[in-house]
């Protein structure tokens, strides 16, 4: 786990949004992004991420998008 953060600290909290679950991402995080070609990529999640003030992010997926799209 990414800053000592365990699974407990979440739990089974559902959230609200997108944006509410990307609050505490820093900019120049690494992030790690599932997915297979489009099918299960957080498209919510990396809009989010890119909707928000944080930038500079070492990003690793495996086909995490395509132009315009997901990671794209």
């Amino acid at each position: 786990m990414f800053r000592g953060v365990t699974r407990r600290a979440f739990g089974h909290k559902v959230l609200k949004s997108a944006h509410e679950a990307v609050i505490n991402v820093k900019s120049g995080d690494k992030l790690l992004f599932g997915g297979f070609g489009l099918v299960g990529i957080p498209e919510n999640l990396i809009r989010a991420l890119a909707d928000g003030l944080t930038s500079n992010h070492t990003v690793m997926s495996n086909e995490g998008g395509v132009d315009y799209f997901g990671l794209g």
